[in-house]
């Protein structure tokens, strides 16, 4: 009795389906006391032969596996446990109620193995039978009828192993199931399939808008509004600034006095000079009256002469640098140069600018551009601007030029300065005002504009790094 329940505890516990064949046709030997056994399964229609008594694989191909093969599907419909005997010629008892075609199989086959016994065992499970074994006696070896009673009282717990083995088999998800340790995962399979094809549609769309949708790709930089033209008050000769006329933001005409030079400097050099040719004209004078008497001091009053000429000729260059004490505003327009009135008393030299002057009505912009940027702008692209006190408003103006070498900012490190023109001058719009502009230099993939990021910052940390 022990081993009899011992057997099916021990098919319930296999962890596979070979596990279980290997033990109903050689382990259950120990019970049932047969020669050899066969498994025929119904699960895998058709019907068909899975193990044999010492068999790791079976070779289908000899004979008695051969009409195992054919047997199987006739007793599929078997469902009482029979014992045929060679003495009665494997004749089924008249009272068990089996088709003819599987009696006849049945009969067939023992004759065919030439066994004194065999034992048909349906694995029942329920009104079906998953399963059957086909055990066979050789020799003086017969089966005990209580033993046969026996594996029929326990075959229903073979049956359901069989079935539940197979069915495990396969369905894998279903030992998940019995696993509280695998639940979990489970249910993340569950919502990774269940939400998957959504994750594909927005990879789908995610790779299009990344790698075929064009953007508009812009460059921006500080900006600030500055003349369109500018020129410059020089100071003509050099000198100490006596007095300023202009300061910075008012509006001058052309020719106005902006500031005048110190004039006592050189009106002391023309008063020396005018002293010095007052002598030089009372010597040459004097020589000539005695050149009268002594022919020989003519010769003086001509070097005398000469020394004469040149006090006159720097006297007329001193007056002509008098001409130029003022410094006066080459054109109409606006002093954009920063604290111009604190000029009195600065040392200015010959060619030196005073300050600068931008001409009304004429403005535009400069955009610092970083340098990494800079290949993509061209003459002829929009620009929009957003001055910082009214950062809502855009300005849309032209690239007209770009500056052929770049400049170091501060802050911004290296950039070029690109000029940009007004299609049309706004009101309220002043020179110094700033902002922020975009330069819109064409559609690229948003691909383009991610790899050349990434580039340029590989190449920074690379130079960094060496």
């Amino acid at each position: 009795m022990g081993l009899a329940l011992e057997l099916p505890a021990r098919a319930v516990n296999c962890t596979s389906m070979d596990e279980l064949s290997f033990l109903l046709t050689n382990d259950l030997r120990t019970l049932a006391g047969f020669d050899r056994c066969f498994l025929i399964s119904h699960l895998h229609r058709p019907s068909r032969l899975v193990a044999a008594t010492h068999q790791p694989e079976l070779d289908l191909k000899s004979r008695i596996q051969a009409e195992l093969q054919r047997l199987a599907e006739p007793l599929a419909s078997v469902r009482s446990a029979l014992v045929l005997g060679k003495a009665t010629g494997f004749s089924v008892p008249t009272e068990a109620e089996i088709p003819d075609t599987a009696a006849s199989a049945l009969r067939s086959y023992g004759e065919l193995t030439r066994c004194h016994y065999l034992v048909c065992l349906p694995l029942l499970r329920g009104s079906s039978a998953p399963a059957h074994l086909l055990m066979e006696y050789f020799g003086d070896n017969e089966p005990d009828r209580t033993l046969v009673l026996t594996l029929v009282k326990v075959a229903p717990l073979f049956a359901e192993a069989f079935a539940g083995k197979w069915l495990l088999q396969e369905k894998p998800d279903l030992a998940r199931l019995l696993d509280p340790m695998d639940r979990w995962s489970l249910a993340r399979r569950r919502l990774v399939f269940r939400y998957l094809p959504l994750a594909i549609a927005g990879l789908a769309v995610l790779f299009f808008t990344f790698f075929i949708v064009p953007v508009t790709f812009s460059v921006g930089g500080e900006a600030a509004i500055v003349p369109e033209e500018r020129e410059y008050a020089f100071c003509k000769i050099g000198g100490l600034i006596d007095s300023v006329h202009a300061r910075h933001g008012a509006f001058v005409e052309e020719g106005q006095v902006l500031a005048t030079l110190d004039p006592r400097e050189l009106n002391h050099r023309i008063k020396r000079e005018e002293r010095q040719f007052e002598l030089l004209t009372q010597e040459m004078a004097l020589l000539r009256s005695r050149a009268v008497n002594d022919p020989s001091i003519l010769a003086k009053a001509k070097l005398t002469e000469l020394r004469r000429q040149s006090v006159t000729a720097e006297l007329e260059f001193l007056r002509w640098q008098a001409g130029f004490l003022t410094i006066k505003a080459p054109v109409s327009g606006l002093v954009v140069t920063k604290d111009v009135d604190t000029l009195s008393g600065k040392k200015m030299e010959a060619g030196e600018a005073f300050c600068e002057i931008a001409a009304p009505g004429m403005l535009c912009i400069e955009i610092l551009v970083p340098e990494e940027r800079i290949m993509r702008v061209k003459p002829g692209q929009d620009v929009r601007l957003y001055l910082n006190n009214a950062p809502q408003t855009a300005y849309h103006l032209t690239v007209r030029e770009i500056a052929p070498r770049s400049d170091v900012e501060p802050r911004l490190g290296t950039a070029f300065k690109v000029k940009a023109a007004f299609l049309r001058i706004p009101g309220g719009v002043r020179v110094g005002m700033k902002g922020i502009a975009t330069v819109d230099t064409g559609q690229v993939s948003l691909r383009t504009i991610v790899s050349q990021r990434l580039r340029a910052q590989w190449n920074a940390m690379w130079l960094w790094l060496m």
